[in-house]
């Protein structure tokens, strides 16, 4: 009698004839026809398998033998004592106890699939399993409909244990696979029916550990724009998480076995034939294998939303936020360049043609009617970025922080996009310090002094402020050591408002010479080399109410500080929902307050508002009456009203308020049409449209403008 160790299969021949390196104890080698072999029977299925069961299960301890129990000696032949098989069970010892070479993972509290999981893990990224393929099984309740669920256990176990599932899918055959069960299903997030399947060690290796798994995927539900109470089911976590992780990765090949399209993913299946019975018809094909019509709608997933693209989006979001390097790679190089690879899986339910099947997380995204692109942020950018920042000094410097206390975005794709000019420089923050630092504003060359920029206007306005502390202290080698902050916003906005107090970062002396209410942020540079080693970054209310109540002029007259010269930034426009109150803004409340600083140290430039993605509310904005409970999404570059802008731009024109001279705004810094891709950057789980959180490469737009327009530039 052999005695086998281990079996390298060589090829599988059409006439089925199978060629494997067999080697013996005594480390004999030799190569030989397995096909009908005793030794075959033995080999064939010389695959691992893992298995959680459920310890609650005690009360159907007899079901579970007769179920898998039963269907592992009859399709492997466990009672062969050639078999050479080691079984891995978080179970107890009175079950499965006569099964040889049975291993105890862990003594657990009733069933956690991420522990066997992880042992699987483990065992595919030893040196020699690499072209291995393992098994993973589970129980499931069969209190709810005993009936039914055995059968959905029998029709499971019996296609992972399948020699279709090892055999029939050998790296030289034709079949691509690396994930192969009796059914894959797409929906409601990709997953096998109680998560039993068998895969190939190669693919197991680029999964994330299963114990890190459920943490991340909860996050990526919490964070997806594509979220709410009534789809999460769709995103695979909680206590899905553990079905869905061998099909998290971009690089899923899967196949499957059962050829009718009566058993598609529910728990509850149809009736099925007797599966101890040899009448099953299997046939291998790569999965899914209907198309996205036929996957009926069993009230668990809305089926419109689907056809519209979502799960396609979620899969793209999980993909780029828990494998954003391999992702990447996964490429093919075309006109649309960044497309998901041309054999996954997905592309066999959502075609080209399909509008939102267009949609990447890692395209360049093209403002159209400007000369700006959006193009992916490099890795190298993005770690120098995570590296500088360390720990942020304020609740919005975290990268994807928003305006509200305890809300940021993690991982989407319009925090790693920065803009591009066709041919051109996209100029930062350091060169609009480089023009200060000589400006003639600076009138006194030998006496330092503090280069400010001084935004004004509504929350949008102090969110840039903010973005501009953030893009110093952790972009160009700033460190904060003054500031007050308290009227930027309530609590609801965040918890920056009282940092300066809490850090005793006040300067009472400073404060002194303040009679109106102003936030002011000033920054050294921590090496004292290069431009603006002093710079002060300030907010002010522009309207006549907060803060103050009283006239725009009043405000920036009582906040300016003799030490500092420097550019004011007003801005307005999303509290205005109609044409009048955007032109009574300019005439009775701005065009006054251009008179209240001093020409020789503070020279004005209207900054646009950025663009709102309300996506089905007209134009985009919200207004009285609209709908603010819907998710932010793109819109038709038509479609964008902005009529604000218009009218900020309209007004200054005709009153001849653009030029270098007294009481006159220098220049327009314009980022309203560049910003239209960008509906990304929105808060997506509190259905803020307006607001944008925080990225410095966002940020860089505004920074171009302002530059442009200091140097008189038309198109900035």
């Amino acid at each position: 009698m052999i005695n086998i160790v281990s079996v390298d299969v060589l090829s599988k021949a059409t006439d089925g004839v199978i060629k494997a390196t067999v080697t013996d104890t005594a480390s004999n080698t030799c190569e030989m026809d397995v096909s009908d072999s005793k030794e075959e029977k033995s080999t064939q299925f010389n695959v691992p398998i893992f298995y959680s069961l459920d310890l609650g299960l005690v009360n159907n301890t007899k079901t579970i033998q007769n179920i898998q129990y039963d269907q592992m000696v009859d399709q492997l032949g466990l009672r062969n004592v050639e078999w050479h098989q080691s079984i891995y069970i978080n179970g107890r010892e009175q079950l499965f106890h006569d099964i040889p070479n049975r291993s105890e993972v862990a003594a657990l509290p009733p069933r956690d699939d991420f522990i066997v999981l992880h042992r699987l893990w483990e065992f595919c990224h030893q040196k020699t399993h690499g072209n291995s393929w393992v098994v993973f099984l589970t129980s499931q309740d069969l209190s709810i409909d005993p009936q039914k669920s055995a059968q959905l256990l029998r029709i499971m176990t019996k296609g992972a244990l399948s020699k279709e599932c090892s055999i029939d899918i050998l790296p030289e055959a034709s079949m691509n696979c690396n994930v192969c069960s009796t059914r894959f299903s797409p929906f409601p997030y990709p997953h096998s029916p109680s998560n039993i399947w068998s895969a190939q060690c190669s693919y197991i290796q680029e999964l994330v550990d299963p114990l890190m798994f459920d943490t991340q995927i909860k996050t990526v539900n919490e964070m997806s724009p594509y979220t709410n109470q009534e789809n999460k089911k769709f995103c695979g976590s909680s206590e899905q998480a553990a079905a869905h992780w061998v099909y998290s990765h971009p690089r899923a090949t899967p196949c499957d076995l059962h050829i009718e399209s009566n058993f598609q993913w529910t728990t509850q299946p149809g009736p099925f034939p007797n599966l101890r019975s040899d009448d099953l018809a299997f046939l291998l094909k790569a999965a899914p294998r209907f198309p996205l019509a036929q996957w009926r709608d069993d009230g668990c997933f809305n089926a419109d939303q689907v056809v519209k693209g979502f799960a396609l989006n979620q899969r793209r979001f999980e993909y780029q936020s828990i494998y954003p390097d391999v992702s990447s790679s996964t490429a093919v190089a075309s006109p649309s360049p960044l497309q998901l690879n041309h054999d996954w899986w997905g592309w066999k339910l959502w075609t080209d043609t399909d509008a939102l099947a267009k949609f990447d997380w890692n395209q360049s995204l093209v403002a159209q009617g400007t000369d700006i692109t959006w193009v992916p942020v490099p890795e190298s950018r993005r770690m120098e970025w995570n590296a500088s920042r360390m720990v942020p000094p304020l609740h919005h410097c975290i990268l994807g922080g928003c305006r509200r206390g305890g809300q940021h975005l993690q991982s989407t794709a319009a925090l790693f996009l920065e803009p591009t000019r066709s041919g051109e420089t996209v100029f930062g923050l350091s060169n609009i310090l480089e023009e200060l630092h000589t400006s003639k504003l600076r009138d006194n060359p030998g006496h330092e002094r503090v280069c400010t920029l001084w935004f004004v206007g509504d929350s949008t306005s102090s969110d840039t402020a903010i973005g501009a502390v953030c893009s110093l202290i952790s972009g160009l080698g700033f460190k904060l050591v003054r500031c007050r902050n308290d009227i930027i916003g309530a609590q609801w906005y965040g918890a920056d408002n009282t940092y300066c107090q809490t850090m005793n970062l006040n300067d009472p002396h400073m404060d002194s010479n303040l009679t109106t209410p102003v936030a002011y942020f000033d920054l050294e540079r921590e090496a004292s080399a290069g431009p603006c080693p002093k710079t002060r970054i300030k907010f002010t209310w522009g309207d006549s109410k907060r803060a103050g109540s009283m006239p725009l002029s009043s405000k920036l007259k009582g906040s300016t500080l003799p030490d500092e010269y420097g550019l004011v930034l007003p801005g307005w426009g999303v509290h205005c929902n109609d044409g009048n109150c955007m032109r009574e803004y300019m005439k009775n409340i701005f065009q006054p307050a251009l008179s209240a600083l001093p020409t020789k140290k503070y020279h004005f430039f209207w900054r646009e508002h950025e663009p709102q993605h309300f996506a089905n509310n007209p134009g985009g904005i919200f207004y009285p009456g609209g709908r603010f409970g819907d998710v932010c999404g793109p819109l038709p570059n038509e479609s964008f009203d902005n009529f604000r802008n218009g009218i900020a731009e309209e007004f200054l024109t005709s009153n001849h308020l653009v030029g270098n001279g007294d009481n006159q705004v220098r220049g327009i810094v314009r980022i309203f049409e560049a910003l239209k891709p960008i509906w990304g950057l929105h808060n997506q789980r509190k259905n803020d449209c307006t607001h944008y959180c925080f990225s410095p490469w966002r940020l860089e737009l505004t920074w171009d403008g302002i530059y442009r327009a200091m140097r008189g530039e038309t198109n900035s």
